[in-house]
């Protein structure tokens, strides 16, 4: 009999044990890409850049994230939910609001203008003044 009661107690025990650790369900995984870049700069490679124009919005654009990760990520999360929800390709002068953290759960919620890449072009002897007042110019040719 006191065997059947500590078994008991055991299983018991196990059970709230496993209970109280779960995540709850409404939470969103966070994936994470890396991306590499290889810089052209070998000697006998030439390549022309690509100009664009940046279209901003002028009403400001929200996103919003739930979940579980570090801050950065959160960040990122909530900025894409921003620019997918509006069709952008950049967030101009984001600013990023934090709720209190709760079982781990945090809620970042991002504003700022839209902005679209729009004309894309080779560069060309007008655009030379992009190249002239960067602080460090690459070298490239232009197409005339």
């Amino acid at each position: 009999m006191k065997k059947q009661k500590i078994g008991i107690i055991l299983i018991l025990l196990f059970v709230i044990m496993l209970t109280g650790c779960a995540i709850p369900n409404n939470t969103t995984p966070i994936s994470v890409r890396e991306v590499q870049v290889i810089y052209i700069t070998d000697v006998g490679v030439s390549y022309v850049p690509v100009i664009a124009d940046l279209e901003i919005g002028e009403t400001k654009i929200n996103g919003s994230f739930r979940g579980i990760g570090n801050i950065e990520e959160l960040k990122a999360s909530a900025l894409s939910d921003a620019l997918l929800k509006n069709r952008a390709d950049v967030l101009i002068e984001p600013i990023y609001t934090f709720s209190d953290k709760r079982a781990g759960i945090r809620t970042i919620s991002v504003t700022g203008f839209p902005g679209v890449y729009k004309n894309f072009r080779q560069a060309t002897e007008q655009d030379a003044w992009i190249r002239a007042s960067s602080k460090n110019p690459p070298a490239f040719l232009i197409n005339e």
